[in-house]
């Protein structure tokens, strides 16, 4: 299917990944607290669970 995009261009080599946003907290003993990946990038984590999170640790 052809939509305009050329990933090989695009990632500048030929594999077919896409980047994915995503939200981490890590703890200070780099443990990892909280995870928010979503394929649309539209949709973000909201900022006040991320501060609640922050809040509890």
């Amino acid at each position: 299917m052809k939509i305009g995009i050329s990933l090989d261009d695009y990632n500048g080599n030929s594999s077919w990944k896409l980047p994915l946003p995503a939200t981490y907290v890590i703890d200070r003993g780099n443990i990892i607290r909280l995870v928010y990946v979503e394929a649309d990038y539209k949709r973000r984590l909201e900022p006040s669970q991320v501060l609640e999170m922050l809040a509890s640790l």
